[in-house]
């Protein structure tokens, strides 16, 4: 005989035990009952006749629950290993897409089956998601984006008061942009987290009749009773939340969906006005006409937390599969009225959990290998560290250690983050650098100083990307700025990969022209502007031309930074302020030629030295980018000017222009390379390397490097 989860008992149980909630689940697949008319406009609802309507209902849940529990409680089929879920998500903008990571790692985290991804995305979200999803590569997962500029004219017709906008409208249409191959899908709104297998979700289109083609669970507030004053748009009972949705496409289209949910919406918008729950409206005016084509599903797979749910002990349960924070407020509210209590800290506690879990950890579980149709890509390991082995054997044995671990896996990249809204204009400079979660305390005052735009590369864990969200809302000084590009890289090693954030930086910068610093540096005052002008009267965009400044230090951790040139002199002169690193890498900026630049009011010409490592401003289109097999501590910088130098890029400093270093705690990355002695040994094998690849690249030119230890 075979045995019922206790899942699926426990959901039968609550079937018993909370008719009021699971009438509709009930009814609809035990009998065929006459649609019910349609509600008037809230100034002539009929309450009483509201009421009628229920208790009818409630009388025939009570003629045939008994058969319910005994046709619908005894079990159905596992979903096959290799059937792939379908689920589709409208995900647009860059909250949604930062938001939607939050829902795919709870997906992950319990699902037993191949999950194939549907995303509704805009201009901002698609490279953000398939950067994402590229860079994540999961195995067992397949994604497809679908553009919402196609779906748009079709619902944009609707005057919808939410506060999704147009995309909240978007699901009303999804029959007709997935592929025709699919017969079902389950639709997710972004802020939603599951506590349980997607599959035993999937498996409730077993329980749909042969008329049902959407599967919803009740909705769990008061918005649609007569009662709460707030909906104008009419719906059975209580109604029913689009947040989790069961659709079946095939039956819809044959249904024609697309000419009934407009009929429907053209019929009470003239009475009921805007939209004011953008699809639930639609959805549930369509339903109250004809509630034979719902299928109700069980509670907890959309326990809503919202400021106006009326709380239901059956539902708001820690059994409960997938919580569903649709309010505005989102995480900071809890059940209508109700004060805190142990299950809204559960349900948040849950959202945290998978927020700031490391998704990492869920790219282990392939699913696909006894499915002919899938190839799992579990091979990706071994074929990085392979080509590592193929390397020279002096490599090989200095760096595998230090270096295979550091490429044995890519960390997945989130591209913006944080909303990023800025118009490029003409001759504007981007600021690119790169920081971990230690560094965060240096964006206040960076924001003071350089007011251009920033690209800025962030290697944070899960759960440090979360500080650092918390760490911008809530500065005034960093909130208030949206010309800041935050590219963040998951960790993923030990070591730290700074000239990959340099890249991701720079490929990320969107203006003429670019700033190549560190984030520990503070520019001098109004830079930004100096820089541009500089940049265009020396045509850098035409030309392999680096302008370099100038960088000094303090050991003052709140310092009074010098405004001006003429003050930066007096506070070197005091020994506040010195030439950076001159007591310990002095041939790092001896190229830069201090004495001269302290009495030179015209930029001048500065040639190329071994170990040299300005920070210059450049061409985004010209400059090469870094190399990223230097990683940590060491020749990070040296290698890209190098570089710089072999491309015949001419180098002059500004003669008015300047950056100093604020102290901090000396990184990992130091403290290993000074403690050591493998650290040291891959480091100088890859330098031998590099110098090599500079030789076979650029000839004659790049002889002089390789004298360079």
């Amino acid at each position: 005989m075979r045995l019922v989860s206790s899942r699926f008992f426990l959901i039968c149980l609550l079937t018993a035990t909370a008719p009021v909630l699971l009438l509709y689940y009930i009814a609809a697949n035990t009998v065929q009952l006459a649609p019910v008319g349609p509600v008037p406009s809230s100034a002539g609802i009929d309450v009483s006749s509201v009421e009628e309507d229920n208790i009818r209902l409630r009388q025939q849940l009570q003629n045939y629950h008994s058969k319910l529990n005994d046709e619908n409680c005894t079990g159905h089929s596992r979903v096959p290993q290799c059937e792939v879920i379908h689920v589709c998500i409208v995900c647009a903008g860059y909250n949604a897409a930062r938001d939607v990571s939050t829902v795919i790692k709870s997906l992950l985290f319990y699902r037993s089956n191949i999950l194939h991804l549907h995303l509704l995305v805009d201009s901002v979200s698609l490279p953000i998601l398939n950067t994402l999803l590229g860079t994540w590569d999961i195995p067992s997962v397949v994604y497809s984006f679908y553009s919402t500029t196609l779906i748009q004219k079709d619902v944009s017709w609707i005057p919808n008061a939410h506060y999704s906008g147009v995309y909240g409208l978007m699901k009303l249409q999804l029959p007709y942009v997935l592929p025709a191959n699919i017969d079902k899908v389950i639709l997710l709104d972004t802020d939603i987290v599951f506590s349980s297998d997607i599959a035993e979700l999937w498996k409730m289109f077993q329980l749909f009749s042969s008329q049902q083609f959407i599967g919803l669970v009740e909705n769990l507030s008061d918005w649609y009773l007569p009662s709460s004053g707030l909906g104008n748009w009419p719906a059975l009972g209580r109604g029913f939340n689009t947040g989790v949705m069961l659709m079946n496409l095939r039956l819809m289209k044959e249904r024609n969906w697309a000419k009934l949910w407009r009929q429907v919406a053209n019929k009470y918008l003239p009475e009921a006005g805007p939209t004011r729950l953008a699809d639930q409206d639609i959805i549930n005016a369509i339903i109250k006409e004809d509630y034979r084509i719902v299928h109700t599903l069980p509670c907890l797979w959309n326990v809503q937390v919202t400021l106006r749910a009326t709380f239901e002990p059956s539902c708001y349960s820690p059994n409960a599969k997938a919580i569903h924070f649709n309010s505005p407020e989102k995480y900071q509210v809890y059940f209508g009225s109700r004060k805190k209590d142990a299950t809204s800290d559960h349900f948040k506690n849950t959202y945290f959990m998978f927020l700031q879990y490391d998704g990492n950890l869920l790219k282990h579980k392939s699913l696909s290998a006894n499915c002919p149709q899938f190839k799992s890509n579990s091979s990706t390991t071994h074929s990085v560290i392979s080509e590592l082995l193929d390397r020279s054997p002096e490599v090989s044995l200095a760096c595998y250690q230090v270096e295979g671990l550091r490429q044995s896996s890519r960390g997945r990249l989130h591209l913006y983050y944080l909303k990023y809204n800025y118009t490029v204009q003409p001759g504007d400079v981007t600021l690119v650098a790169q920081l971990s979660i230690d560094r965060l305390g240096v964006l206040e005052l960076l924001c003071e100083h350089w007011t251009g735009p920033m690209s800025l590369a962030l290697y944070l864990s899960d759960n440090e990307a979360q500080q650092f969200y918390d760490f911008v809302s809530n500065s005034a000084i960093i909130s208030a700025r949206e010309n800041i590009g935050y590219h963040v890289i998951f960790k993923t090693g030990t070591h730290y990969p700074v000239n990959q954030l340099r890249n991701v930086a720079l490929d990320n910068a969107l203006t003429q022209y670019v700033f190549l610093t560190d984030i520990d540096f503070l520019p001098m005052a109004n830079m930004c502007e100096y820089v541009k002008e500089s940049a265009a009267l020396h045509d850098i965009q035409n030309r392999k031309l680096a302008l370099v400044v100038p960088a000094f230090q303090t050991q003052q951790y709140r310092p009074q930074l010098p405004f001006t040139k003429e003050q930066l002199k007096k506070y070197v002169d005091t020994g506040q302020v010195q030439i950076f690193r001159h007591d310990v890498w002095p041939e790092g900026h001896a190229p830069t030629n201090y004495s001269r630049w302290f009495n030179s009011s015209q930029p001048y010409p500065v040639s190329w030295q071994p170990n040299y490592e300005p920070y210059i401003v450049v061409s985004r289109e010209r400059v090469p980018k870094y190399d990223e097999r230097f990683f940590g501590f060491g020749w990070n910088k040296v290698s890209h000017i190098m570089e710089v130098d072999a491309q015949g890029f001419k180098m002059v400093v500004l003669p008015h222009a300047f950056i100093i270093h604020t102290p901090h705690a000396p990184s990992l990355d130091i403290s290993q390379y000074r403690s050591s002695p493998v650290y040291r040994k891959c480091l100088k094998t890859l330098k031998k390397e590099f110098q090599k690849d500079l030789s076979r690249s650029y000839g004659i030119r790049a002889l002089k490097y390789l004298s360079n230890d």
